[in-house]
């Protein structure tokens, strides 16, 4: 348990899957001026393999705005149309050393306020301030279909478990 906790405060994955050399970490990370993306890094010694789809495992982007709580974004996923198949492309490998992006988003100016997609989340009416992010992201899905031939399989080198990042301060001008 004290190990658990220990990764978790460090933003180390827990979890199983794709042999016993897991060390994935995830960060938050600015992408131009008021852009942010989600990259997952593969510290460990073995490629590592996970489901990276918003629709259906999404990168959950939380904000938190300063003297005011945090922000509740609307979940687009309630409303959108997907047949829920986990095809295999949608998989994404990550060799040892390498990195992904799980997810990115951009605020844009809209009458005073801004507004940003996450994925399927769907943050609107922020006031310019001071704000603080983290990012959380949680392998639950195994199971794939392939495109052509629709073969399902599980394989065992599928990382599953949950990894988040630091917390990031940043300003809405």
């Amino acid at each position: 348990m004290f190990l658990k906790v220990w990764a978790a405060l460090l933003g180390i994955a827990t979890g199983a899957g794709g042999g016993q050399d897991v060390d994935l970490t995830l960060r938050l990370e600015r992408a131009g001026e008021l852009g942010w993306r989600a990259v997952m890094a593969n510290g460990g010694r073995r490629e590592q393999v996970f489901l990276v789809d918003s629709g259906l495992q999404p990168c959950e982007l939380v904000l938190v705005a300063e003297g005011k709580g945090a922000v509740n974004p609307i979940d687009r996923r309630a409303v959108m149309t997907m047949d829920g198949t986990t095809y295999a492309r949608f998989f994404k490998k990550v060799q040892a050393g390498g990195e992904v992006v799980v997810a990115e988003g951009t605020f844009e100016r809209q009458d005073g306020r801004y507004r940003m997609m996450w994925g399927t989340f769907d943050f609107r009416d922020l006031e310019p301030g001071r704000y603080s992010a983290t990012v959380k992201f949680e392998s639950v899905i195994r199971r794939r279909v392939q495109a052509g031939t629709k073969k399902v399989d599980e394989p065992k080198n599928i990382w599953l478990g949950t990894v988040s990042s630091q917390p990031v301060t940043f300003e809405l001008p």
